[in-house]
């Protein structure tokens, strides 16, 4: 697994959208799915679907953020001049 390398500022981005995914996004979603469901036949329920679809995207999405947390390296601007990164290394 590669590490991925990054400073505060883009840290503290990639946290608020996993806030902001799991806070927000995901309530509206069940919101949405349980709309859907009251809505009669499942089988045939086209919205249904789609939340449902979408939910299992978000939860595709949020799982990607964490696991890029596990392979984190936190660092600042100052302490990157003196780090050397190969060529398609990325800065988050």
């Amino acid at each position: 697994m590669a590490l991925s390398y990054m400073t505060k500022e883009g840290y503290k981005k990639k946290m608020e959208e996993i806030a902001y995914l799991e806070n927000v996004k995901r309530p509206e979603i069940s919101r949405a799915i349980a709309e859907a469901r009251d809505k009669g036949d499942l089988s045939e329920n086209a919205e249904y679907d789609a939340a449902k679809e979408a939910q299992g995207m978000l939860e595709m999405k949020i799982s990607q953020l964490k696991d890029w947390w596990l392979t984190l390296v936190s660092s600042t601007i100052a302490s990157l001049t003196h780090m050397r990164f190969r060529f398609s290394t990325q800065l988050l």
